[in-house]
């Protein structure tokens, strides 16, 4: 007599990977992503490159275009907020989510993260920079998010801050030479508006607006090209020199 609770009937299970989609189709969405980068985002402004990483960095307003290309629209919420004025500690965790625009279903997430004990805020009036962790924590999420589901992470990778942390400082011996001596960090710790003026017509000659060099900066050092430190001067002008660089095997 069989035991009642015997299993006598095994579901065999298909435990091998399989191709959901053929790869002549595969070529095709990744060849349609490559051409449209190629053709409409802008580098500088959509994408960018950080010396030390194999590949372009892919900025907010790029990660914003190829959400508007594959029609999606960015949810996003704070999952967890610690703001703690006294210290002053703040951290904040966002996910956003991308939501097809044509179903109404969300397609894919991301995390991001910022807290005010990041090395960009050392000796900044962390009160004062309390949106813009936030935004940074909004726009880590949605450059996650966008390089998942859109499956740009081929040709991008996660956004210059998130790559700058993750390497730490770069060695004195390697930071670039200042341009002129006003640069050179000394016991000022904000920029002059001559120094302003000068990072601005640098970029102004690279037909760089001003406004991409704001971004950058807040991005980057969670302030204003205003308030920038001077010791992060130097990292603004060969961030603008990287983006002017001559192609290879190019004149200029």
């Amino acid at each position: 007599m069989e035991n009642e609770g015997a299993v006598t009937d095994l579901v065999p299970v298909d435990a091998t990977c399989t191709m959901v989609s053929d790869v002549a189709s595969a070529k095709q969405r990744l060849a349609e992503l490559q051409d449209f980068v190629k053709q409409v985002m802008v580098p500088g402004e959509d994408y960018g490159t950080i010396p030390g990483t194999t590949k372009p960095v892919l900025l907010k307003p790029g990660a914003e275009k190829l959400c508007e290309i594959y029609g999606l629209a960015q949810v996003c919420e704070v999952t967890q907020r610690i703001e703690d004025w006294e210290k002053p500690f703040f951290h904040y965790e966002i996910r956003c989510d991308l939501v097809s625009k044509r179903s109404g279903q969300v397609v894919g997430s991301g995390l991001g993260s910022c807290n005010s004990l990041e090395r960009r805020y050392k000796n900044q009036d962390i009160p004062s920079q309390v949106n813009a962790i936030l935004k940074i924590a909004k726009k880590r999420a949605v450059v996650d998010a966008t390089l998942s589901v859109t499956r740009s992470s081929a040709l991008f990778t996660q956004d210059e801050d998130i790559v700058r942390e993750a390497r730490g400082p770069r060695p004195a011996a390697h930071r670039p030479a200042a341009s002129k001596p006003e640069l050179v960090p000394e016991t000022a710790r904000i920029i002059s508006e001559k120094q302003r003026e000068f990072i601005l017509r640098r970029a102004r000659a690279a037909s760089i607006s001003e406004r991409v060099v704001e971004d950058h900066v807040a991005t980057t050092f969670g302030c204003t090209l205003t308030t920038l430190p001077v010791e992060h001067a130097n990292m603004v002008l060969a961030w603008l020199a990287e983006l002017t660089a001559p192609e290879p095997g190019t004149n200029g």
